[in-house]
Parts: structure tokens; C-alpha cells; sequence
């Protein structure tokens, strides 16, 4: 059902200006021919997340765990996003011991820190900050990603994780529940803490591999 109403949108204003067009009542310019190509790529992009989606749940088949040593993993990502933050003025941390390890799949690891901070630096204005932070016990380790952004309603906190939830306007509403598949393909559990205008922080954390196998 979401997935129909997402993609009936884009195809109901296609098909809309087609049937103009065909019938003389809409002229055929260049104009006409942009706003479809925008949303034959609205329909793309719709498609893509959807099939990212399926490609999480099917993750836990799929799994590549080893020992990942947290602090040059986390520090790569941020080295990577460090121009982004700052083009936007927005200060990018990072808090890490050397000794911090996650029994993890590199790749969709860094699949969820990414969506997480780019969910972060879209929330965030300019002067505010986001911190990332991880630690281990001994049954588990865990990576916090907060920050000052505009933070989430108490109405909509409950859904966040949901397939097609969006709280504000922009995106599908997928890249917080393909977070969550992946967390959860790995044993672990993904959470949120957020207070509306003051900024938020998701935690994720992944049992070690003894506690898992």
C-alpha cells in the first residue's frame, strides 16, 4: 500500500501532462519535457530506495562480521564528510578509544553511520554540531551519533524507524528502517532519544560475537 502510493504520485502528474499534451490542451516545449524528466527521476529514485530496502532485509544472509577496530573505521567516515560539515558550518566530532572494536560487517557498518549522519547534518543548522561517540562492554559495543539539530516531535518519535515515514517533507522515509534492518540482521538494536528543537541521538549497538554465535 505505501509503496503504491508513492509511486502513483509521480505517474498520476506523468500521466496527467502526457494526456495534455496528446490532446493539444498542454503545449510541447521544453518546459513540458523537464518537469517529466524530473519526475521520471523522482519514480527512479523511488524505486532505487525501494530496492535498498529489500537488499537490508535480506542482509542477515549476507553478513561479512569481523572485528572492527572503531577509531580509524569512524575517523575514515569523518575525514570523509569533514568538507560537507563545513561547507554547511556545522562542527563534525568524533570521541573513540583505540582499544574500541564492533563484531561487524564493514560495509553495512558504514552504511548505517553514513545514513545517520547524513540525517544529522540535514537536521542541523549552521553554528551546531554533531558528535559521534563509541565505547564497547563486555557483551557489546555501541555507536552514538547525537547532535543540536531541530530534533523530532514526540508525535512522530514512535514511527521514525517505520517504512515511508517522513517527518518533514524530502526523502522517502526509508533510510532510518534500512538502518534498522541492518542493525537488526547483525543481532543488535538500533534506538532514539530526541527533544524537539533541541537536537537527537541515535544509538546503535551489536552484541560481540560470543554473546552472538
Amino acid at each position: 500500500s505505501n509503496i503504491a502510493h508513492e509511486l502513483r504520485t509521480p505517474l498520476t502528474a506523468m500521466q496527467g501532462e502526457i494526456e495534455g499534451m496528446l490532446d493539444g490542451l498542454i503545449s510541447i516545449d521544453r518546459e513540458r519535457l523537464v518537469s517529466l524528466h524530473e519526475e521520471t527521476n523522482r519514480l527512479k529514485h523511488i524505486i532505487e530506495g525501494i530496492e535498498e530496502l529489500s537488499r537490508a532485509q535480506a542482509s542477515a544472509l549476507e553478513l561479512h562480521r569481523k572485528t572492527v577496530s572503531l577509531r580509524p573505521f569512524l575517523l575514515g567516515i569523518q575525514g570523509r564528510f569533514e568538507k560537507m560539515f563545513s561547507d554547511k558550518g556545522v562542527a563534525l566530532e568524533c570521541e573513540c578509544g583505540e582499544a574500541v572494536t564492533m563484531d561487524a560487517d564493514p560495509d553495512k557498518l558504514s552504511q548505517i553511520v553514513i545514513n545517520l549522519l547524513s540525517n544529522a547534518l540535514k537536521a542541523t543548522q549552521r553554528g551546531g554540531a554533531v558528535r559521534i561517540k563509541a565505547g564497547m562492554t563486555e557483551v557489546d559495543s555501541f555507536i552514538e551519533i547525537t547532535d543540536t539539530g531541530a530534533g523530532i516531535s514526540s508525535e512522530d518519535l514512535p514511527f521514525v524507524f517505520e517504512r515511508f515515514y517522513r517527518a518533514s517533507e524530502g526523502g522517502l522515509g526509508l533510510g532510518l528502517t534500512i538502518a534498522r534492518e541492518l542493525v537488526e540482521a547483525h543481532g543488535g538494536r538500533i534506538q532514539v532519544k530526541s527533544e524537539y528543537g533541541r537536537g537527537s541521538a541515535f544509538v546503535i549497538t551489536i552484541p560481540k560475537f560470543t554473546i552472538y554465535s
